[in-house]
């Protein structure tokens, strides 16, 4: 299918649209609309009016509870069952996921890399293409296999003597008698103790009362033509014994001296001592026992009691051993070579911004052994960090914790992972994906919804966006109003021929309302002096008080740094005396001239199944206390 082209998909019976018939949900007047099928279709109209109802309590509630009841009795009750909408029919529906704006999630071990699921294919590529270093020295480590063994003692002058060697754990030494036994039982003739090479009858006799290094001597020959088969059958059979060493002791053509070489099977550092065994993706998980650190089990945070805090209250920092980087040293100093000579540890690689680790990417140099498969597993990284940098999310760290990412930022995090997915003949229902996002990046979110759709999918958008309506194939345009005033399908049709308020709106015969601003002085200045947190360049910033203060800029510019991480943490510490450390900066001048701080976020304002907009507000608590003075209620 070519890029831009609008692909339909049929249903069996040939229905190339979606029909609606008689849906009453909510505040929905019994509308009849026909949605085209393998299409990019926008529902817009005023807040309240009654697109969420159409979109998600009527189409994609439909689409569930259809799947959910295909499904057998014992599968239905692990699934949350929708109820069936107020609808007198719906036809033509397919398979429905809902892309909503919620938060990313409240598990502190969920990130932007885990959630698109890119840490999984990070963990196999580090345990496949990753060179362990010395988490102290930071010197690379290296070993060898036993074909590098083979070929290092083949390359020995001819006529050297080799006397092949593999070393026993010291703990095996603690009964020689039984030791030498099971030597002699299994067809081993000689060991060697304290750098002597005995036969096992007379070490049994001269067994030393400190024991030092033990070896058993696997096989003597000397290097000539066609001793490489030999060779390699004692190698193996040594590392089989001792498992990630073998030893050599060798003379040279013409030398008395006998000098000892060791070959390392495991990555070690044989200056300090330490080793690292075989690499697997638990290694690199931090769920895994395996891989966590230890004090602070993954999470990368621990709890302390905050000195600078009024009440002395609980704050999180980072874990004072992994750094807040969730794994154990041994792993974090696993790196790989990429852009640059750049070597980075898995970790290292989730600090990256998305952009970033898509250039570290494009350099990227795995063993020549294990090219294909290295190769392959980077080329998997790529296309899903390419889907991230799609939907306007390039300026994200893949460490980012899920939980701190607005209602638009996880919206766009999860189409990005639908478009790795490659599914085909899907509706995907949207819940304005354009919020939070700057205007310059709004043409690759509408690249990212053009692209699912030509996938063979139905794209259906709740937007107030103008470049996305006008991006469009087509529109429903809901109204009049809000609530009871709404619930009526005012147009709809391909942008250019909407004959609807939306529709004037798109070709310019409505004007907006011309707004004067507020005049007079303002009560004051609040001053944020030295901002320097995260990407924050030393900035001194004014904000006028009495005035409404808009701050803007390109998504990941540092627009909630400055709002969350430091001004409103810096607020509550100044009203309440608690709550998170605030963000690097110097002061804020002109506190003394606030009285309380509000703040209106993206979060669920009520988590009872009881709340509703009455009692939050409280409301309610007048309406029963009007109730209560009543005269029948004081009766009763």
């Amino acid at each position: 299918m070519e890029l831009g082209t609008c692909a339909r998909v049929h249903s069996s019976r040939g229905v190339d649209v979606i029909r609606i018939r008689g849906a009453r949900q909510h505040n929905l007047r019994n509308i009849d609309v026909d949605i085209p099928r393998g299409q990019l279709v926008v529902i817009t109209g005023p807040s309240g009016s009654g697109k969420s109802s159409l979109a998600f309590h009527t189409l994609y509630a439909e689409g569930q509870r259809r799947y959910v009841e295909s499904l057998s009795v014992y599968a239905r009750q692990f699934l949350d069952q929708l109820e069936k909408p107020d609808v007198d029919a719906i036809e033509g529906l397919s398979p429905a996921i809902a892309i909503e704006q919620r938060g990313g999630g409240l598990s502190p071990r969920s990130t932007v890399a885990t959630a698109t699921e890119i840490y999984d294919y990070l963990r196999v590529l580090w345990a496949a293409a990753g060179i362990p270093h010395d988490p102290q020295t930071g010197e690379r480590l290296q070993r060898m296999s036993a074909a590098d063994i083979v070929n290092e003692l083949a390359a020995l002058a001819e006529g050297s003597k080799v006397v092949l060697l593999a070393p026993l754990p010291i703990e095996e030494t603690a009964e020689p008698a039984r030791l030498l036994a099971d030597l002699q039982r299994q067809g081993y003739i000689r060991v060697r103790v304290a750098g002597e090479v005995l036969e096992i009858e007379e070490a049994a006799k001269r067994w030393p009362e400190q024991v030092g290094d033990v070896e058993i001597v696997v096989d003597r020959f000397v290097i000539r033509a066609g001793v490489a088969s030999r060779l390699a059958d004692s190698v193996e059979t040594a590392l089989r014994l001792c498992g990630s060493e073998a030893r050599a002791a060798i003379q040279d053509p013409g030398s008395e001296a006998w000098r000892d070489l060791s070959f390392q099977t495991a990555y070690r550092n044989p200056r300090t001592g330490f080793v690292v065994g075989e690499l697997s993706p638990k290694h690199f998980s931090f769920n895994s026992h395996l891989g966590a650190c230890t004090a602070c089990e993954g999470l990368g945070t621990e709890i302390f009691c905050d000195a600078g805090s009024l009440k002395g209250a609980m704050a999180h920092r980072p874990c004072h051993v992994c750094d807040g980087m969730r794994l154990q040293p041994a792993w974090l100093a696993v790196r790989i070579e990429g852009t640059a000579n750049h070597w980075l540890g898995i970790q290292d690689f989730c600090a990256l911004s998305v952009a970033d680790a898509l250039t570290w990417l494009d350099g990227f140099k795995p063993d020549p052994a294990k090219a294909a498969v290295c190769h392959r597993l980077a080329g998997d990284v790529r296309s899903r960090l390419a889907f991230l940098e799609e939907v306007g999310l390039d300026y994200l760290t893949l460490e980012r914790g899920s939980g701190t990412l607005a209602g638009g930022e996880a919206q766009r995090i999860r189409l990005a992972t639908q478009l790795g997915a490659g599914l085909s003949g899907v509706i995907y229902v949207l819940d304005e994906p354009s919020i939070g996002l700057h205007a310059a990046d709004t043409a690759r979110l509408i690249g990212a919804l053009t692209r699912l759709r030509n996938l063979g999918n139905t794209v259906l958008v709740v937007e107030h966006d103008e470049e996305i309506i006008r991006a469009a194939d087509y529109v429903i345009d809901m109204g009049p109003g809000a609530g009871a005033a709404g619930g009526q399908v005012m147009g709809a049709g391909p942008p250019a021929l909407l004959d609807s308020p939306t529709g004037q709106w798109l070709r310019g015969e409505v004007l907006p309302p011309v707004r004067t601003p507020p005049g007079g002085p303002t009560p004051g200045t609040l001053v944020v002096r030295g901002a320097r947190h995260h990407n924050l360049q030393h900035l001194d910033v004014a904000i006028p008080l009495g005035r409404l203060v808009c701050l803007c800029g390109p998504s990941g510019s540092g627009k909630s740094t400055l709002a969350d991480d430091i001004l409103h943490r810096s607020l509550v510490r100044h009203f309440n005396g608690s709550g998170e450390t605030p963000g690097a900066h110097e002061r804020i001048d002109g506190l003394e001239l606030l009285g309380k701080c509000v703040v209106a976020d993206q979060s669920p304002i009520g988590r009872s199944p009881r709340s509703n907009p009455a009692t939050f507000t409280g409301a309610f608590e007048v309406v029963r206390e009007l109730f209560a003075k009543l005269p029948l209620s004081k009766q009763r």
